[in-house]
Formats: structure tokens, C-alpha cells, sequence
């Protein structure tokens, strides 16, 4: 996630602002294309298309996160915690307050990757 989430957030996006049945489902495929787990999956974006519903013969694993059912699940279980969430969870280049959010976003980045050279060194 943290070197495919500028895809992840744009699709995001695009799935609070044009959700089904009006326009295709936004969706993240992990495929692990070996058993061989210290190599990285293949990671595809985008709409849903039908040509993306079967794994080829190659991938050893697949999994699809449907970005409309990860928004109906966290909105699910906000409401059962009592916790109020904004109507959207992202903001869109044209709308204000974007550019505070990408630095608030960067920010959290940073200390993310911090975190992880921390551990690496241990």
C-alpha cells in the first residue's frame, strides 16, 4: 500500500463520487503470481471490467477489493461505534481544503516510512 496508494486514493475518489449501479465499480487486484512470498504481487487498478473477474492460469492467488464494499463496510462500523463520519472521505483536486489534506497525508507518510526503517534496522 505504501507504493501503489496514489492509485488506491484516486480510486477512492472516483468510487465516493460515481458509485454503481450509474458507473463501474472501482477495484484494487492483488495477485501473487509465485509461492514464493518475498517476491511482490502484481498489483492492477481501475474500473471493473469482466475480463477482470477470472485469474489468468499464472497467478497463484488473487484477491479483489472492491473499493464501494470497503466504503460500506467502514460506514457500517463507524455507525455501530457511534462514530460520524464526514459524507466523503476524500476531497478532490478542484475542491478546498485539497492541498492541506495531501501535506496531512505526506506527513503521515513520512512517519510511515520512518517506522519501517526503524524495524528493518532491528
Amino acid at each position: 500500500m505504501r507504493e501503489t496508494w496514489e492509485g488506491w486514493l484516486r480510486l477512492l475518489t472516483k468510487a465516493e463520487r460515481f458509485p454503481p449501479p450509474n458507473h463501474s465499480e472501482q477495484f484494487v487486484r492483488v495477485a501473487w503470481t509465485s509461492l514464493d512470498r518475498s517476491l511482490p504481487p502484481r498489483i492492477v487498478m481501475g474500473r471493473h471490467r469482466r475480463d477482470h473477474r477470472s485469474p489468468r492460469r499464472s497467478d497463484y492467488r488473487t484477491l479483489f477489493y472492491f473499493h464501494e464494499l470497503l466504503l460500506r463496510a467502514l460506514r457500517g462500523n463507524a455507525k455501530l461505534a457511534s462514530i460520524r463520519l464526514p459524507p466523503r472521505l476524500t476531497i478532490d483536486r478542484d475542491e478546498p481544503g485539497y492541498r492541506q489534506w495531501r501535506a496531512e497525508i505526506r506527513s503521515y507518510q513520512e512517519a510511515a516510512n520512518a517506522r519501517v526503517k526503524r524495524l528493518a534496522k532491528a
